[in-house]
């Protein structure tokens, strides 16, 4: 398999850049087991390849993922818990979780707003790339925000 294939091959590489494909290979194995319906064969896959890109931009895509995941197996609050503070939301967040909503409410006062940037410059390639984390983003923090958890 892909995983084994790359751990065998001797490739002199950053380690930086050995991290990134490690982490596009695990990201995309996780993602053709959820499409095969094998969620929980996904979640370590996912769990890994954010490990690897811990510190690179490209943790986005395995953080989505994960985060995802964890939605639709119901883990919701879970989901939100790991991906704000993943994305920087988490002083936010845990004053939320204590009641004082009114910093997560202003986040995501803003998300919104970078959304409606992104809807209205189409030819801006940048925060059109972004608009599935500025979803993401969004529907976290309208369930935190809703729930009173």
């Amino acid at each position: 398999n892909a995983q084994s294939l790359w751990k065998n091959l001797n490739i002199n590489l950053p380690e930086s850049n050995k991290r990134q494909i490690q982490s596009m290979i695990d990201n995309n194995l996780g993602i053709a087991l959820l499409y095969n319906g094998r969620p929980l064969e996904a979640m370590p896959l996912f769990l890994s390849a954010l490990q690897a890109s811990q510190e690179e931009e490209y943790h986005l895509f395995p953080l989505y993922n994960l985060s995802l995941l964890l939605w639709i197996q119901e883990f919701k609050k879970e989901a939100c818990k790991l991906y704000l503070t993943k994305r920087g939301y988490k002083d936010s967040l845990d004053k939320a979780l204590q009641g004082q909503t009114r910093y997560l409410d202003l986040d995501l006062e803003k998300r919104l707003m970078d959304l409606e940037y992104a809807k209205t410059n189409e030819n801006d390639k940048a925060a059109n790339g972004s608009k599935m984390f500025l979803l993401l983003d969004i529907c976290m923090m309208e369930y935190i925000l809703k729930r009173k958890l």
